[in-house]
């Protein structure tokens, strides 16, 4: 019996043993499944993370030209770095030990730019090349990449995916600590490991206490019997405790594990899937998994991989997702002792961190697409063979091309420049290891036009980081190009030009002078202009017009022009004609301000010297016109003096008649009392009338000299009806035998002008008015009105008219129709240029054969300020009634 009982013991120790074994094989496989797994997982979210900052990377570098133009200091490394570590700041999606580690190379030392493990406090982590430490991290920086386990930048042990990014330097690692992948399977290899050892120990005291001594020995064929009995029940017991420990592992599994026949009926299965269905997993056994695991519209396809694994007897692997979360089924085939499949294991694994990472990839390389096939400027992808194999709309547009005339053919034969097949082109260099390429230059379409434009080549790189070709990136420069060109032209003018030209900024301060500027106001070529304010340019009396008036003028119109002066390199003032004009910004900011100014020192010698000119010919005209009124003035004169004379004689006589009277001796002759009483009363008409004489002489030289005086240029208020009658008393002589004068004076305000000008318009409208008249009975109607706007004078004559063609050519200078030595052409022609003087003008109407008109126009006070020299009165007063 002793001899059973050790066999029995003996049988209980090898059954514990047994499950035991198998319990490990299984711990085994399934670790060796987990750790290939998470190589795997850690292998592509490592490639995955280094494509998506790889094409991120590629991204900022080829827009960098375009933010630099408003971020000078923009570096597309350190933005793709700074995107980078805020993204896997705190990443969770490799456990609670993993994480992804980025570091780059400086001087030999491995310096860490990120992880969630280092040392609090610290900033960064720096680590020798030559340590023994982050050999994962150390082949990424060597350009390798691969899975391996060894120790991180801490010296733990560690299972790593390395990648190399070469785009920003630097090296990812993404890695999870060794002992975290192992621990489950440690902890369920102790837990098989005792419950081994327990089901031996009972199994020995089983047979111990319980085994009937009072039995005798069986006879020997009883006796095998009841060993193969026992070892019957030896191999059951064992085979129960093996599938306990094999359940209790299945049930510790995170992943579903069940067991299905070819109709997709569940045999078995792990607690796993009852905990995600929310019901025991005993309850789901005879039912077809597909029906039961949501959701029901894939059960079709899941059904057919399953049967696929039946009919090829090997393992099926697909993705699959319910509840919101993606999962990796794989179908393993069982077979039977026929070697013919009787069942299969599905193993359903959550994989939803991973479609995460995939979709979000996705979206980013959507994103990027979308970029390059939006980009403003055109761009294209170009192999190393000189390829293109891809191109965006903006480069169509700018080729003229279709995309399959540009897709599969050799990038100088689409779009070439002065450099392809030579040394110099920009992508030999891109593969030759330049990091990027920028240059001006032109590029010709197949039409053979050409093009300026900013070429911007940059690596272009597979999904392992090998250099495959580059990004070309072509902005039309056409409108920039003829910009410049435009504003060399420009400032090619300003250079050249005699103007003083210059550009002062908002505050003032000079900031560009051009050459003839310089000369004017006496500073070299190579002097430093940016320390001079405008008004330093300036005498204090034009700086305070700029200042006061023509720069508020300018802001509100935008320009302003006036006359001011400037200091000459001896601070001598040179009077200019001043430009300036405000440049605003759109917020009404005052930009910069620019100014022309122009010598006028010759032009107002000019001037001076006109005006003497004029007042010359205006005196000349009046004495010319005084000339042919000579004979009638003269005549005018002689009557009073005539009859002056006549009655000097005459009391000559009275008063030799008076001392005869008298006597010689003083006596008085008492014969003619009454004769002398005769004598007395014509001696005293003849002095009234001498006296009457003698006075029209001095109002006809008066006039006569205050017509001839030259004009003194001052504006002061005069009567108009006076002057007219004025210059009626010096031409009433030279008119009153052949014509006659009608005046009809109206009540008139007084006037601003000079006068005597005025009287010299008066004097030969009507001196004209005479010689029109070429009949006895002639007729001159002078008349004069005012309205609120001006004082009007109107001469009329009934003489023979002007002919129309005539009519358009009278106030031509030296233009006349009258015979020779009659008059000089200047007598209307000066009278516009006077009434013009004055603000007004001279309308004239005229019938042939009826007679003429002429109606001169002169604006007065009427209580407003004086108006300006050379202001035309009002198109209302210009058909005021007359």
């Amino acid at each position: 019996m002793s001899h059973d009982r050790r066999g029995t013991a003996c049988a209980a120790v090898a059954m514990a043993i047994g499950c035991l074994s198998v319990a490990l094989v299984v711990i085994y496989v399934l670790y060796g499944t987990h750790l290939r797994q998470t190589q795997a997982r850690l292998d592509w979210a490592a490639r995955n993370q280094a494509h998506l900052i790889a094409a991120l990377a590629r991204s900022h570098t080829v827009h960098a030209p375009l933010i630099r133009d408003e971020i000078p200091t923009y570096d597309p490394d350190e933005a793709t770095i700074s995107v980078m570590l805020n993204a896997h700041a705190g990443n969770r999606d490799l456990g609670q030990t993993g994480e992804f580690v980025f570091a780059e190379l400086r001087d030999s030392v491995i310096v860490f730019r990120s992880s969630r493990q280092l040392i609090l406090g610290e900033e960064r982590t720096s680590i020798p090349l030559a340590a023994h430490r982050a050999e994962p991290m150390r082949r990424a920086l060597s350009g390798e990449s691969g899975v391996m386990v060894g120790p991180d930048y801490r010296g733990e042990t560690v299972l790593a995916a390395y990648e190399p990014l070469p785009d920003i330097q630097m090296g990812l690692v993404a890695k999870i600590d060794l002992a975290e992948v192992r621990a489950p399977f440690i902890s369920a290899g102790i837990i098989a490991f005792i419950m081994a050892a327990v089901i031996a120990a009972i199994g020995v005291v089983v047979v111990r206490h319980i085994g009937n001594p009072l039995i005798g020995p069986p006879d020997p064929q009883t006796a095998r019997l009841a060993d193969d009995a026992d070892e019957r029940r030896n191999e059951e017991l064992s085979l129960r405790e093996s599938g306990d420990t094999g359940r209790t592992l299945l049930n510790a599994a995170t992943d579903i594990i069940a067991l299905l026949d070819a109709r997709g009926t569940i045999l078995d299965a792990n607690e796993e899937l009852g905990r995600r269905l929310g019901r025991p997993s005993g309850a789901l056994v005879g039912r077809c998994l597909w029906d039961v695991l949501p959701p029901e519209e894939l059960a079709v396809a899941r059904r057919r991989r399953v049967e696929l694994a039946f009919q090829t007897g090997k393992t099926v692997t697909f993705e699959d997702t319910y509840g919101g979360r993606w999962n990796i089924v794989t179908v393993y085939p069982i077979r039977d002792g026929h070697g013919t499949v009787a069942r299969v294991a599905v193993i359903i694994g959550e994989c939803t961190q991973r479609k995460q990472a995939e979709l979000s990839t996705a979206i980013a390389l959507d994103e990027l697409n979308q970029v390059f096939d939006n980009a403003p400027d055109a761009m294209r992808i170009i192999d190393k063979e000189l390829t293109v194999i891809r191109v965006n709309a903006a480069f169509l547009a700018l080729s003229g091309l279709t995309k399959d005339e540009v897709v599969g053919r050799k990038c100088h034969e689409t779009l070439g420049g002065p450099y392809c097949l030579t040394a110099d082109c920009p992508l030999r260099q891109i593969v030759d290891g330049a990091e990027q390429v920028i240059m001006e230059t032109t590029k010709t379409r197949t039409d053979a036009t050409s093009f300026p434009c900013l070429l911007s080549l940059a690596r272009f790189r597979d999904r392992f980081g090998n250099i495959v070709g580059a990004i070309e990136n072509c902005r039309d420069i056409t409108d920039r190009k003829r910009t410049e060109e435009q504003r060399a032209r420009l400032s090619a003018i300003v250079e050249e030009t005699s103007d003083l030209v210059f550009s002062a900024d908002a505050s003032g301060r000079i900031i560009y002078l051009n050459r003839a500027g310089r000369n004017m106001v006496g500073l070299g070529q190579q002097d430093d202009v940016t320390s001079l304010q405008i008004t330093e340019l300036h005498p204090q009396w034009a700086a305070d017009i700029i200042l006061s008036v023509g720069i508020p003028a300018a802001k509100r119109d935008g320009t302003w022009q006036g006359q001011t002066a400037i200091y000459g390199p001896d601070r001598q003032e040179i009077p200019v004609s001043e430009l300036i004009i405000v440049h605003q910004s759109d917020s009404g900011d005052v930009v910069f301000m620019s100014a022309i100014m122009r010598d006028i020192s010759a032009r107002e010698a000019a001037e001076l010297e006109r005006q003497k000119l004029t007042a010359q010919l205006y005196q000349t005209d009046k004495m010319a016109t005084i000339g042919q009124l000579a004979a009638g003035v003269a005549h005018e004169i002689n009557n009073p003096v005539g009859f002056v004379s006549s009655n000097l004689n005459a009391m000559d006589k009275y008063l030799k008649k008076i001392a005869a009277f008298l006597g010689q001796d003083g006596s008085v002759d008492q014969a003619g009392p009454a004769g002398l009483e005769g004598v007395i009363a014509d001696f005293g008409d003849a002095i009234a009338e001498s006296l009457e004489g003698t006075t029209r002489i001095r109002e006809i030289v008066a006039d006569l000299k205050g017509f001839s005086r030259a004009d003194d240029h001052i504006m002061q208020p005069a009567d108009i009806n006076a002057g007219l009658e004025s210059t009626l008393n010096i031409v009433r002589n030279q008119l009153k035998y052949h014509c006659k004068i009608e005046t009809d004076l109206g009540e008139l305000p007084p006037v601003r002008c000079l006068i005597n000008q005025v009287n010299q318009v008066f004097m030969n409208l009507l001196v004209n008015a005479g010689q029109a008249i070429k009949s006895d009975n002639g007729l001159i109607r002078i008349r004069s009105w005012a309205d609120g706007c001006a004082v009007y004078v109107s001469v009329r004559d009934n003489g023979e008219g002007i002919p129309r063609d005539n009519l358009k050519r009278i106030f031509e200078p030296f233009y006349t129709t009258k015979e020779a030595g009659t008059g000089t052409g200047l007598g209307l022609s000066l009278s516009l240029d006077i009434i013009k003087k004055h603000g007004g003008q001279i309308e004239v109407s005229s019938t042939v054969g009826e007679g003429t008109e002429f109606v001169a126009m002169l604006p007065y006070d009427n209580g407003q300020a004086e108006a300006p020299e050379g202001e035309r009165i009002s198109a209302a007063c210009v058909a005021a009634d007359r």
